[in-house]
């Protein structure tokens, strides 16, 4: 995460090991939204905790994401 007045690093967050590949993201519903190419999974991210909340099996390569 990035602190945008101070233009410094506030958090890092792990959204798996090595090979995960995150792609795509979307900001919704309070909530970050991941793509991991190399996982075949969707992190459901807590902005307020920065903590991976759910991570959804989704198969081969997801390449984008989209809320409603």
């Amino acid at each position: 995460m990035i602190d945008i007045p101070s233009n410094r690093v506030s958090a890092t967050i792990s959204l798996g090991p090595s090979g995960t590949d995150p792609f795509n993201l979307e900001v919704a519903n309070e909530a970050i939204y991941f793509t991991n190419q190399g996982a075949g999974t969707l992190a459901v991210i807590d902005p307020k905790s920065h903590q991976v909340v759910k991570t959804v099996t989704l198969g081969d390569s997801p390449y984008g994401v989209a809320v409603s």
